[in-house]
């Protein structure tokens, strides 16, 4: 089956950031593992980071993916791309960040679903689901967690019930450069704010 993803908003980038502006953009993260950190608030979101961003240096071109915070101890991480490019990272990550515990599930992908459209989504597809699924949201971002092989049915399910509200196949790349201008939107926001003593902070995002 052709993957979607490819036709998405016509190829344009532009149209699939669009997309999860105005409704929900929907990429699958299944080629490498899923990752979960666990430890000290500060040094779980340093290891994500740095996880995700390829800190280590070698194995960071080609790979993609999304770091979300499950709670303030605990983060999931879902990479894109070539598996072997993975090795430098988890091999420095211990020397990164000691402390944290780090739980790698290979047979796991992410499903991720980000636009201000993508609860409704998830909720009308839900009796779709495999039932071994996990759901992890932050602000208009649902990652949904599911066996590896189950990857390509969960997108469709989502696609299938999420057309009508206006979510789309879209790559990888535009859900990363939608979160993007949203991370600089709270960031004018908490600057705009910062008079009133209102803080907020972003618990997850895409790798830039």
């Amino acid at each position: 089956m052709p993957d979607p993803t490819i036709h998405a908003g016509g190829g344009h980038i532009a149209a699939q950031v669009a997309a999860c502006r105005t409704g929900a953009g929907l990429a699958v993260c299944r080629q490498a593992g899923v990752f979960e950190l666990r430890g000290a608030a500060a040094d779980v979101v340093f290891a994500a980071r740095s996880l995700a961003r390829g800190a280590a240096g070698r194995g960071a071109q080609g790979m993609r993916g999304w770091w979300q915070l499950v709670s303030a101890q605990q983060a999931l991480v879902a990479l894109d791309g070539d598996s072997a490019a993975l090795a430098p990272r988890i091999d420095a990550l211990s020397a990164w960040a000691p402390d944290v515990a780090v739980t790698t599930d290979w047979s796991r992908a992410a499903v991720v679903l980000a636009g201000p459209v993508a609860e409704r989504v998830l909720a009308a597809a839900l009796p779709r689901l495999p039932r071994s699924r996990r759901v992890v949201a932050d602000g208009h971002v649902r990652v949904v967690v599911v066996p590896r092989e189950h990857s390509a049915s969960t997108r469709d399910a989502l696609l299938a019930v999420g057309r009508e509200l206006g979510a789309v196949a879209v790559s990888l790349e535009a859900v990363q450069l939608n979160g993007a201008a949203e991370r600089a939107l709270t960031r004018r926001t908490t600057s705009a704010a910062s008079s009133t003593g209102v803080e907020s902070t972003p618990t997850g995002e895409p790798i830039p």
